[in-house]
């Protein structure tokens, strides 16, 4: 059985739209030190279980960030566009199902890189709300 993780993986790594941009930059957690741009993080915030009348069901509401990382702004939004484009909407019918990813929220930042380099990192932090099942 896939994980949630690794099913987002799978997806951004599958939509041209996003691998034009970043090829396989494609990182879960943390990016690795002196990551080349452009590129993508992604990491869980929190899940939530979906409780009915009955009772707790296998469903979850998990929040998850996606970082689009890139040397200038205008790249980070175009990479942040094409991510939106690749997981907004998108529901998958086999394990773990997805009935739908929401976008919720996009930010965007200016990080000091950890290379010791005096060029600035641009980066838009979006969340989702993804509802699945296992």
């Amino acid at each position: 059985m896939a994980t949630l993780d690794a099913t987002i993986y799978t997806r951004l790594a599958a939509v041209s739209g996003v691998t034009d941009l970043v090829s396989t930059r494609i990182y879960y957690g943390w990016l690795p030190q002196g990551a080349t741009l452009p590129c993508v993080s992604y990491t869980r915030i929190s899940t939530e279980p979906v409780n009915g009348a009955t009772g707790h069901t296998t469903e979850s509401n998990t929040r998850m960030q996606v970082d689009c990382w890139a040397a200038t702004q205008s790249g980070a939004r175009a990479l942040a566009d094409a991510v939106k484009a690749a997981l907004g909407g998108y529901n998958k019918a086999s394990s773990p199902y997805i009935a739908d990813i929401l976008p919720i929220s996009d930010t965007d930042l200016i990080e000091t890189p950890d290379t010791g380099s005096q060029d600035p990192e641009h980066r838009v932090s979006m969340d989702f709300s993804i509802w699945w099942t296992p």
